[in-house]
């Protein structure tokens, strides 16, 4: 996959920025379909993060993914995988309040699906 994935596998810290262990609920958007898929987040940083999901057999190599906490976006590009956790890097973050992008409206719909109902309004 890359020289992030053999640092990886060799044991070596390959991060640009410190990880926070969290234990954060997520939603994987996929396709042209936009398909979901829930989530668990397990670690979070400013460049990627490590997610959990049960194994896709389908999974493109880029995906958004949403934070249940707030209207964003992040495109991820998964770095390495192993059974069901992903480390993934963000290579994107829209925010999905007010978007007018048709794609991004219907990220913000999905999103609105699965938010806490307090913060769903948005």
């Amino acid at each position: 996959m890359g020289a992030v994935a053999d640092r990886w596998e060799s044991g070596e810290d390959a991060r640009r920025s410190v990880r926070h262990r969290t234990f954060l609920g997520a939603t994987i958007v996929h396709g042209d379909e936009m398909l979901t898929q829930a989530c668990s987040v397990r670690d979070w940083s400013d460049h990627g993060a490590k997610l959990e999901a049960p194994p896709l057999p389908v999974l493109p190599p880029t995906f958004w993914l949403l934070d249940r906490r707030s209207p964003v976006a992040l495109e991820c590009r998964i770095v390495w995988r192993r059974e069901a956790l992903l480390g993934v890097e963000f290579t994107d973050r829209r925010d999905l309040a007010g978007a007018t992008n048709p794609r991004l409206v219907l990220l913000h719909d999905i999103w609105k699906e699965n938010a806490p109902r307090a913060w769903s309004v948005r």
